[in-house]
C-alpha cells in the first residue's frame, strides 16, 4: 500500500477528529498491526507540524484510514523532542499503540456484574459457547458501554454477534481480558480487535481469511524487497493440566495434539509442561487448557519477517481476484 492511500488523522482524549497529518509533517511512520494482540505506532514530526502539539498531548491519538476503511487506531503513550547542533528544531518522536490495548489493561471480574472487588459472588465466570458469542460477552459485560458498572467504557461498543468460531469454555478470576481472549480465539478459529468507527470504539471479531489462492509474495515476483526464515523447537509437546482436588485426589491430565506429536517425532524430544487448571475437574476443560497452550506452543515455531515493495497489484486491505477474462472482481 502506498503512503498517498492512507489518511492519517489525529484525534483528541474523546475520539473526535481534530486534523489530519500531511505528508510533509511526517519525517517518518510506522504502523505494526499485531493478530489478536496489542499493534503498535510510531510518527517523526517536524515541530513546525500544526497538529504535534495536539498529537503529545496525554489521551490523545491516530487514526489510519486506507481504501478498505479504518486499518488502526490507537492512543499516544509517550512522547520525546531530539535535538542536534545539526538539527536545532529537532525532530518529535510520538509513540502509541492500537486501541486493542484496552484489553490488557482491563481484567474480567468473576462477577462482572459488581464493580466492587470485595463484592464478588462467585469464584468464576464460567462461560461456554461458540468463540465468538464467549469473547464478546465477555468483553460486553465488563467494560462496555452497556456493562452498566462504573468500571464501562461509556465509548466502546460491541457489535453484532454472529455466533462463528469453534466451541469453547472459559473460566475467568480477574485474569486480563488479553489473556483470556487470546487463546480462545486461537482455539477456536477466530481473531478480534478494537477500533475506532466514527466516533466510537468497537470491538470486533472477524474470521481470518486464506488469500494464498490468489495472493503470491516473493522477492521473485517483486512482491518483496527482503526476507528473513527461522525457526525453532517447540516449547512443550505434552501438557500436564492439574484440575480440581488437592493432594492425592487432584485431577490431572495429559493432552497432546497433532502437530505436538509429529514436533516430537521431527525433534526426537518429548517436552512435558504442566499447567494449573484448579477451577476445573471436567475433561473437556482439561483438554482445552491443554490445547490453547499447544496451538502456538506445541509445534515447530516458524518466524518470518519481509519488507513488502511498492508494487500496487497487491495492496494490504484489498484483494484483487483475476478472472480468466483478466477481469477485476
Amino acid at each position: 500500500m502506498r503512503l498517498e492511500e492512507l489518511t492519517v488523522e489525529v484525534r483528541d482524549a474523546n475520539l473526535n477528529r481534530l486534523g489530519l497529518l500531511m505528508p510533509t509533517d511526517l519525517v517518518g511512520a510506522k504502523f505494526i498491526a499485531r493478530y489478536n494482540n496489542v499493534g503498535t505506532w510510531e510518527v517523526k514530526l517536524n515541530p513546525a507540524s500544526l497538529m504535534v502539539e495536539a498529537l503529545r498531548t496525554p489521551g490523545a491519538g491516530i487514526i489510519v484510514t486506507g481504501p478498505s476503511g479504518v486499518l488502526f487506531s490507537g492512543p499516544m503513550r509517550s512522547a520525546r523532542l531530539e535535538q542536534s547542533i545539526d538539527n536545532s528544531e529537532g525532530t518529535w518522536f510520538i509513540e502509541g499503540t492500537d486501541d486493542t490495548v484496552i484489553l490488557t489493561e482491563r481484567l474480567a471480574y468473576p462477577d462482572p456484574t459488581q464493580d466492587d472487588v470485595n463484592a464478588q459472588t462467585q469464584a468464576y465466570d464460567v462461560r461456554t459457547g461458540a468463540a465468538e458469542t464467549v469473547i464478546k460477552s465477555y468483553v460486553q459485560d465488563n467494560i462496555s458501554a452497556v456493562a452498566g458498572t462504573d468500571r464501562a467504557i461509556p465509548n466502546l461498543e460491541v457489535e453484532f454477534d454472529l455466533g462463528r468460531g469453534s466451541d469453547v469454555t472459559a473460566q475467568a478470576r480477574f485474569d486480563t481480558l488479553q489473556d483470556l481472549l487470546y487463546p480462545l480465539a486461537q482455539t477456536g478459529g477466530v481473531g478480534y480487535e478494537i477500533a475506532q468507527e466514527g466516533s466510537e470504539l468497537e470491538f470486533q471479531v472477524y474470521i481470518p481469511e486464506d488469500r494464498s489462492a490468489n495472493v503470491r509474495m516473493d522477492i521473485d515476483n517483486n512482491q518483496l524487497t527482503r526476507t528473513e526464515y527461522a525457526y525453532v523447537g517447540p516449547k512443550g509437546t505434552r501438557a500436564i493440566v492439574g484440575g480440581a482436588g488437592e493432594a492425592e485426589d487432584r485431577i490431572f491430565y495429559e493432552g497432546t495434539s497433532t502437530d505436538s506429536l509429529a514436533a516430537e517425532n521431527t525433534w526426537g524430544r518429548r517436552i512435558e509442561t504442566f499447567l494449573d487448571d484448579r477451577g476445573t475437574k471436567v475433561q473437556a476443560d482439561l483438554d482445552q487448557a491443554a490445547q490453547e497452550f499447544l496451538v502456538d506452543n506445541g509445534k515447530t515455531i516458524v518466524t518470518l519477517a519481509v519488507t513488502p515493495s511498492d508494487e500496487t497489484n497487491m495492496r494490504y486491505g484489498i484483494c484483487l481476484l483475476y478472472t480468466s477474462d483478466a477481469a477485476d472482481e
